[in-house]
């Protein structure tokens, strides 16, 4: 690519941003956005804006962080969901006439932002984070997941080009686009996580980072900790959830007789996350759906090993690279019995050096650039028709 490309992004603020260039306040951050943050600063041949709705902003705020141009822009606090986002383009409108980018691209189907990418550019590329309409299987079928799983269906139907992380998440993508390709690409390991060294002497601990919902099956790791871990094991549950679900998670600790050994840290900055992670010798999330848990990858990507049900992303992962265990989807004994032998087992210095390596390579934004724009160079091609 002989030019600067001109490239927009729709996707939520991440936290990291509001906390560093914004001084904390709130600007509607309400998701990490590893993926995002993990690909700053880009690649010189990219000028890359990234436009992010702010609920009930003032006005327009716009700034530099990490080489990219990030632009705020405010939208009503309340109501989007119940027009289906029908309007939510109009809120770009004029920061993609000021900029008029080449290639726009959508990150997520969770909210409007496939939706809104399409609007402006049909030849917009999307991005899945996540199945919205296979999530909802293991999730209360609230309206708000209906009226989700209708829009996904609908971003799927209309993009130009589809990415996904994992070749589990392309496979469920493609119920619902016919003959549609759906390109596989990583998404990156956030900065901190490969600056980070691996602990030297890890602890007896197994962590657990997720929310506190059932799709990523806290009740099960709970459970087969309590039959699997020795009295001289503690687990580090990292997470929260609905004022239901961290109830119960609460009385299951109880239940279980876990009181003094489970020590729950609800939400921690990234930092601390990478340092309680790296201090375990087990990783512990049986999910029971999930394209590729970001946690997983930098359990991986800091040699700790882990603990699974056989389904979706972390299967796809632990198989990949070679490391972790691997129990039946929903079967709490078994899980068990595999968490018990992953304590026992001896995991030595080689073979973690070998999957922190090759990971921390393959999953690089050094790596994931050069596949991201030639969907780019695809997609200049497809508009020009």
């Amino acid at each position: 690519m002989k030019h600067r490309m001109t490239v927009l992004w729709i996707c939520g603020l991440p936290y990291e941003v509001q906390r560093e260039a914004l001084g904390g306040t709130d600007h509607g951050a309400q998701h990490e956005c590893p993926w995002i943050l993990g690909l700053l600063p880009p690649p010189s041949n990219i000028e890359l804006h990234i436009a992010c709705l702010w609920p009930n902003g003032k006005s327009r705020k716009d700034f530099e962080y990490k080489g990219a141009f990030f632009h705020l822009l405010p939208c009503p606090g309340k109501g989007r969901a119940t027009t289906f986002f029908f309007f939510d383009h109009l809120f770009y409108r004029r920061l993609f006439r000021e900029i008029r980018p080449e290639v726009v691209h959508g990150w997520g189907t969770e909210d409007s932002n496939a939706l809104v990418a399409e609007h402006l550019m049909p030849s917009a590329i999307v991005s899945v984070q996540g199945v919205i309409s296979e999530i909802c299987r293991f999730s209360p079928k609230s309206g708000r997941m209906k009226r989700l799983a209708f829009l996904e269906r609908r971003a799927f139907k209309r993009a130009a080009c589809l990415i996904s992380e994992s070749a589990y998440s392309a496979s469920l993508v493609k119920k619902y686009i016919g003959k549609k390709e759906v390109q596989i690409i990583d998404q990156p390991l956030r900065r901190q996580v490969l600056e980070s060294s691996p602990c030297g002497e890890q602890e007896k601990k197994a962590v657990y980072v997720g929310s506190l919902r059932k799709a990523k099956g806290y009740e099960d790791a709970l459970y087969a900790f309590a039959k699997a871990a020795s009295r001289g094991w503690c687990m580090e549950v990292i997470g929260d959830g609905t004022e239901r679900d961290e109830k119960t998670f609460l009385n299951l600790v109880g239940r279980l007789g876990l009181k003094g050994r489970v020590i729950w840290r609800h939400r921690l900055p990234v930092k601390q996350v990478i340092e309680s992670i790296k201090s375990a010798s087990i990783f512990l999330l049986p999910t029971y759906v999930d394209s590729g848990p970001t946690a997983l990858k930098e359990a991986l990507s800091l040699g700790v090993w882990p603990v699974c049900y056989d389904n979706s992303g972390p299967g796809e992962y632990i198989r990949r690279f070679k490391f972790g265990s691997l129990a039946e989807t929903g079967n709490k004994g078994e899980l068990a019995r595999v968490l018990r032998h992953a304590i026992q087992k001896k995991v030595y210095a080689a073979e973690r050096k070998n999957v922190m390596d090759r990971i921390r390579s393959e999953l690089a934004a050094a790596a994931i650039w050069p596949q991201l724009i030639n969907q780019y160079i695809n997609s200049l091609k497809i508009s020009s028709y």
